[in-house]
């Protein structure tokens, strides 16, 4: 089972290269059938895991109990909830 990891900016602009760019590399990660893993909140981890979902791939999102707030974004297959 080959995995990713991508961790970046939670906040960014939708339209931006670089979050337009991340949904492509989700693309790709998906189509070589790797699983995402990633921190599950917006930004660059909301793009690639947006780009793995586009081609029904798997992704883990990792939230963090004590940032107060656990719920990942939208395109997450499975959260993972840390202390």
């Amino acid at each position: 089972m080959k995995k990713a990891t991508i961790f970046g900016a939670a906040r960014m602009d939708k339209n931006c290269k670089e979050y337009l760019d991340t949904i492509e590399i989700g693309r790709i990660l998906a189509k070589k059938e790797y699983i995402l893993h990633n921190g599950g909140y917006g930004g660059v981890m909301e793009a690639s895991a947006k780009g793995i979902k586009e081609e029904n791939g798997k992704s883990y999102g990792f939230t963090c109990q004590s940032f107060g707030y656990t719920t990942a974004n939208k395109y997450i297959t499975e959260t993972v909830i840390c202390l």
